[in-house]
C-alpha cells in the first residue's frame, strides 16, 4: 500500500508538473492553444508514466488531468459552448486508454524481440525502441478516440482531420521533447555522481 501511494504521488506530481509547464508556455507565451497542441508535453508524461509504472498508474493519471485541467485551463478553453467538466473526463480517459492499448498492442506484436517485457528497468532508456513504437501507436489512437469523444459531445465544435493530425502530431513532438528532456536529466545527473548505475 505505501509503494502504491508513492507511485501515485510520483506520477501525480510529475505529471501536473509537465502539464503547468506546457499550459503555461501555450496560454501565457504563446497566447495560442491551437498552436501549442503541436507539442503536447503531456501525452509524453501519460507514456513514460503507464510504461514505468503500468495500471498502478492509472489513477494517479486520472486525478492529474482531471485537476489539472480544472485548476489550470477551464477558464481559458474556447470551445463555443459553455465548458463543462464531465465531458473533458471522458475525453482523458480516452487519452489514458490510448497509451494503454498502444502499450498492449506493442507487447504483442513485438514481445518474441524481447524489447517489450524488459522496459521496466530503473531509469533505463535503453528499450527506445518500445518508447518509440509506443508514442506514435499512442498519438495516432489518442487522436482518433479524443477527437470522437470531443466531436460527439460539443456538435458545434468543428473536428476535422487537421485538427486530428495536429493531435497526432502533437503527441509525438511532444512526447518525444519529454523523453529527450528526462534522458538529459538523467544523463547529467549520472555524469556528476547523483545517480549511481545499477548495472
Amino acid at each position: 500500500m505505501k509503494h502504491f501511494a508513492l507511485v501515485s504521488i510520483t506520477v501525480y506530481l510529475f505529471y501536473i508538473f509537465i502539464y503547468s509547464a506546457w499550459a503555461f508556455f501555450a496560454f501565457e507565451v504563446l497566447g495560442n492553444s491551437e498552436l501549442g497542441s503541436y507539442f503536447y508535453l503531456p501525452h509524453g508524461a501519460r507514456v513514460l508514466m503507464f510504461c514505468f509504472f503500468r495500471w498502478r498508474s492509472i489513477p494517479a493519471l486520472i486525478a492529474a488531468e482531471a485537476t489539472g485541467y480544472g485548476f489550470i485551463t477551464i477558464n481559458l478553453l474556447d470551445i463555443a459552448q459553455e465548458p463543462s467538466i464531465w465531458w473533458w473526463e471522458a475525453s482523458t480517459v480516452a487519452s489514458i486508454f490510448s497509451v494503454v492499448a498502444a502499450v498492449s498492442l506493442v507487447k504483442w506484436s513485438v514481445d518474441d524481440t524481447g524489447i517489450g517485457p524488459g522496459l521496466l528497468k530503473p531509469i533505463s532508456f535503453a528499450n527506445y525502441r518500445f518508447l518509440v513504437l509506443v508514442v506514435f501507436i499512442s498519438a495516432l489512437l489518442n487522436a482518433v478516440f479524443t477527437n470522437f469523444v470531443i466531436g460527439y459531445f460539443n456538435p458545434f465544435l468543428l473536428v476535422d482531420i487537421q485538427r486530428v493530425l495536429r493531435y497526432v502530431v502533437g503527441d509525438i513532438i511532444g512526447s518525444f521533447a519529454v523523453i529527450a528532456g528526462l534522458m538529459a536529466i538523467f544523463t547529467t545527473l549520472k555524469n556528476s555522481k547523483l545517480i549511481v548505475p545499477t548495472e
